[in-house]
């Protein structure tokens, strides 16, 4: 009895120190809220919460107007790209029908989606556009725009100008194109500014008007 009274007291008093613990405790806890509320942090949570709300509504209408954006940009990507390709396989077949009168019957080039002349093939052998001579890739450039003059309107072409072009072609060359000069001529209206006529008097069918400057 004696030690169960005694073991008893003991727990009492353990008790009772634990309760002084945390009655202490709770006291240092009470006085932080007071000072934290003091400070508005109840506020500045709410307020915080409201910016949240705020910016989760906002990140989703933006998400929304990307989706939105995204797929028109892919659908105006897809459609551009599918009209580029309608134009690349008559372009490159008129520029190629056009090169062959010029360079030979093994004429050949590589078109881009976005209507650049890429390469030239010429006997076997092919050569980027911007590894060729000054010559060859301004005789690919008046094929081009000759070609596009044709396939604008196929039967009236659109007007060409040329302004003192082929300065880079030996005669020989210049008579081939003379020839294609010609043949589009016939469909378009090409006009061929140059102070060196000579250079464009193979050119059969055209016609030749003199500008003197006054």
């Amino acid at each position: 009895l004696a030690m169960e009274l005694a073991n008893a007291r003991e727990l009492v008093e353990g008790v009772d120190r634990d309760l002084t613990r945390t009655d202490e405790r709770r006291v240092e806890l009470q006085t932080l809220l007071d000072d934290r509320a003091a400070e508005g942090i109840h506020d500045r949570l709410t307020d915080v919460e409201a910016a949240l709300d705020v910016a989760t509504t906002t990140h989703r209408r933006l998400a929304r107007s990307a989706q939105a954006a995204e797929l028109l940009s892919a659908t105006l990507l897809r459609h551009r790209d599918e009209a580029q390709r309608h134009y690349v396989a008559p372009f490159k077949q008129r520029i190629d029908r056009l090169g062959k009168v010029v360079f030979g019957p093994d004429f050949e080039v590589e078109v881009s989606t976005d209507l650049a002349i890429e390469s030239r093939t010429l006997r076997g052998r092919t050569v980027p556009f911007g590894s060729l001579s000054g010559g060859a890739r301004e005789q690919l450039a008046v094929l081009g725009r000759l070609a596009c003059a044709q396939l604008v309107d196929p039967a009236e072409g659109a007007p060409v100008i040329l302004d003192d072009t082929l300065g880079f072609s030996d005669p020989e060359r210049l008579e081939r194109l003379a020839v294609v000069l010609n043949d589009v001529g016939r469909s378009a209206q090409v006009v061929l500014l140059t102070c060196q006529p000579r250079r464009f008097e193979s050119v059969g069918g055209a016609r030749t008007e003199r500008l003197v400057a006054s």
